[in-house]
């Protein structure tokens, strides 16, 4: 009608990604005949799978018989219609995925709301089960208008198995430490700010914010640089299983810099507290202190407590 569009059910795919919308869109019409008027979307969607890998594939250019300067007038055309779309149209979507996909990490049971009013892009209650644990999310993108946008992330981890988040994110890029080294449940607050471009690459100038991690029954299995202790240190003391009493770790990130509060770490092996500032780039600063106590053996079932 005149007044409202209503989609009972339309499905889809994206790249293989099945999708199921349904909602209703008032002022459709009116938008397109009358822009200056403004629209207002409210869509369920639905997806059993998701990749997301698949969802961000770098788009194919396309060649034309008229070169380039006709798909510079295409691109131009589309960039007015999404700004158009910003500026005139309010969305509220409340999104259901059964599992998301995103290389080795999987997340089940993902539900949450997505909205786009003024310029501003927000992901509401989003929460998802993955690792053994929940995650609950939040995020802002304001300033869409702009080629830089400011973006604000709360993030909440509880219980999370250490192992399986290691095999999710490929040991984090790194090969110090692997999934086979760790054990233990994470739970963990996130809050961030930065600025991105239209590329998603993070401006480490305008990063800052506060992360808190806690750890239980956490333990570090043959991990070479602690095994190699016991030939120089302690040589009487297993270093190839360290359990650990629970961690707690306070930090606030500043661009490239992540400051660590003064924290304690008991081990079955030995007791060290830690502080100071641990760097992305080149200017790490901790301060290690080892307590004489430590000269004290502790013996096969001694269980560390703080």
């Amino acid at each position: 009608t005149e007044k409202e569009m209503s989609i009972d059910k339309v499905n889809f795919q994206i790249n293989g990604n099945p999708i199921a919308v349904e909602g209703k869109i008032r002022g459709f019409i009116p938008f397109f005949f009358q822009p200056k008027k403004k629209g207002f979307v409210n869509l369920s969607i639905h997806s059993p799978r998701l990749d997301v890998a698949t969802l961000l594939k770098p788009k194919e250019a396309r060649k034309t018989a008229n070169g380039s300067e006709k798909n510079k007038n295409n691109t131009k055309k589309i960039d007015e219609l999404i700004q158009l779309l910003i500026d005139k149209v309010e969305f509220s979507i409340d999104l259901k995925v059964d599992e998301l996909l995103k290389g080795a990490f999987r997340g089940q049971n993902l539900t949450g709301k997505i909205s786009l009013l003024s310029n501003q892009l927000k992901a509401q209650k989003v929460k998802m089960d993955t690792d053994g644990g929940t995650i609950k999310l939040g995020i802002r993108m304001s300033d869409l208008h702009l080629p830089t946008n400011h973006v604000s992330l709360h993030c909440e981890v509880n219980d999370a198995d250490i192992k399986k988040i290691f095999n999710s994110f490929g040991n984090f890029r790194q090969k110090l430490i692997k999934a086979e080294n760790v054990s233990g449940k994470i739970s963990a607050k996130v809050d961030l700010s930065a600025d991105i471009d239209d590329e998603f690459k993070i401006d480490t100038l305008t990063l800052k914010g506060g992360i808190e991690l806690r750890i239980k029954n956490g333990k570090i299995m043959n991990f070479a640089p602690l095994v190699n202790m016991s030939t120089f240190i302690f040589k009487r003391r297993d270093f190839e299983e360290v359990g650990f009493a629970e961690i707690s770790i306070r930090s606030s990130v500043f661009r490239s810099f992540l400051e660590i509060e003064r924290m304690e770490i008991q081990s079955t092996v030995l007791s060290l507290f830690l502080e100071g500032r641990y760097s992305f780039t080149d200017s790490t600063n901790l301060s290690v202190q080892i307590p004489l106590s430590n000269l004290k053996r502790r013996n096969k079932n001694y269980k560390p407590e703080n």
